[in-house]
């Protein structure tokens, strides 16, 4: 299994301050990989490394916007490092541009999530965007945590509605349940991976804290979704262990297909959409895998 590992790009570690260009750049499988290759092994070689004539995608206003978010709320003295407000005095080369409305929805989104009762639990005492890759099951993984605190992880999410049923279907069509149990593990899998001289720390971070990291048995997530219109109401989700669940068969199924591909396929021609096995099926179990 291990032989099926890819050996080029970013090493088995905890990657502080690493360039988020860097991280979409690399080898290893994110959860955006994962719901590639759910849709058809085609979908995901297509997006992926292997794929000679894969375009790099220029950043879209969303993401920009969300990037700012996390700049503002956790780096504020960097935020003009990387962001300008129109109207500039003068353009500013290599970095994004917001409107005034935007940085003021920006500032008043911020203010709503640092007002509420329980916000030091994932507002503070942590590190922002920090990149984990492990191995796991003869498959290297990354994982790009929010904010990492010492007992979990918090993810931001915008979203047009945090009403009960709007965030059920959020999960299952942005795979949330998978970026649930795919960064649990990570943080679980580095700390194995570190405590056996398999993995290393990247960057500068505080060793009281890092240590402290490292001996802290809890390993939760938890999801803030803030509506993006006024008055940016939000609420924070702590997903129950049948959401881990559901997430980590969905990592396996498609740890199953990778492998089985890249052994037949390799990484120098265009993965098929399918091999078109006839599958066992029952209305009560669904598509029964033989495998």
């Amino acid at each position: 299994m291990s032989g099926s590992i890819i050996k080029k790009g970013l090493e088995p570690g905890i990657y502080f301050g690493l360039p988020e260009d860097i991280y979409f750049a690399d080898t290893a499988i994110s959860r955006s990989d994962i719901m590639a290759l759910l849709d058809t092994p085609n979908t995901f070689w297509q997006q992926s490394w292997m794929n000679p004539a894969k375009q790099v995608k220029e950043k879209k206003e969303e993401m920009i916007f969300g990037s700012a978010f996390h700049k503002l709320l956790f780096e504020p003295k960097d935020f003009s490092n990387h962001f300008f407000i129109m109207p500039p005095e003068q353009f500013q080369r290599n970095k994004y541009m917001l409107t005034s409305t935007q940085f003021d929805q920006l500032q008043r989104s911020i203010k709503v999530l640092r007002a509420g009762k329980e916000a030091n639990m994932f507002l503070r005492g942590g590190m922002p965007e920090v990149t984990i890759v492990f191995d796991d099951g003869g498959v290297r993984y990354r994982t790009r945590h929010d904010y990492l605190c010492v007992p979990l992880t918090t993810e931001f999410k915008t979203s047009m509605s945090i009403d009960e049923w709007h965030l059920k279907n959020e999960f299952r069509r942005r795979g949330l349940h998978v970026q649930y149990a795919l960064y649990v593990r990570s943080r679980q899998r580095f700390k194995e991976q570190y405590a056996a001289g398999e993995a290393a720390v990247y960057g500068q971070v505080d060793k009281k804290w890092f240590h402290k990291f490292l001996e802290q048995e809890l390993n939760d997530f938890i999801f803030i979704f803030q509506r993006k219109t006024e008055p940016f109401p939000y609420l924070p989700l702590m997903p129950e262990a049948d959401t881990y669940d559901d997430g980590f068969d969905d990592i396996e199924k498609t740890r199953r297909i990778y492998l089985q591909y890249m052994e037949y396929y390799g990484t120098g021609r265009p993965w098929p959409v399918s091999e078109g096995k006839v599958k066992r099926f029952s209305m009560r179990y669904g598509i029964i895998d033989g495998e």
